[in-house]
């Protein structure tokens, strides 16, 4: 004679099979996480050296200015052009620094691009299996009743 109020072993298998596999997602999610906040620590740090080279780039324009009143200002146009020239050295010096950090920020922009594509998929995964694990949490609970229950199962 069957028992209409029991559930069929099998089910009740692959419910905690699919239970077990959320759980073990969900145990991953703090380690996506940290190499996200990695990647995005890094992001700032890149954002800052910007910053640092839109700094430089402001004083290398104030010293341009100042080296063309600079120029205006000398009567004696001999060692006007000198001055101009050792400052123009040290321009190009300024320059080249200039360049090499635009070349960094320029090669850690796609790290930039990839974390935010890894971000947006993570944020696609979370909704996912939030919304499959939901409708599993009021069965899992019943299923822990019922198991209290059997033979050799706690009491709470």
């Amino acid at each position: 004679m069957a028992f209409p109020f029991l559930i069929d072993p099998r089910a009740l298998a692959r419910a905690l099979e699919d239970l077990h596999a959320i759980a073990t997602a969900a145990r991953e999610l703090p380690e996506v996480e940290q190499r996200l906040s990695e990647r995005l620590e890094s992001a700032e740090d890149t954002l800052r050296e910007a910053m640092k080279t839109a700094g430089i780039l402001r004083d290398l324009n104030r010293r341009a200015a100042e080296m063309v009143a600079a120029i205006d200002r000398t009567n004696d146009r001999a060692e006007s052009l000198l001055a101009a020239v050792e400052r123009i050295d040290d321009v190009e010096r300024e320059v080249s620094e200039l360049v090499r950090l635009a070349a960094e920020l320029r090669d850690g922009l796609p790290a930039l691009d990839e974390a935010l594509s890894s971000i947006r998929e993570l944020q696609g995964a979370t909704k996912t299996l939030a919304s499959a694990a939901e409708p599993l949490q009021g069965t899992a609970e019943r299923l822990g009743r019922i198991a209290d229950r059997l033979p050799g199962g706690r009491r709470g």
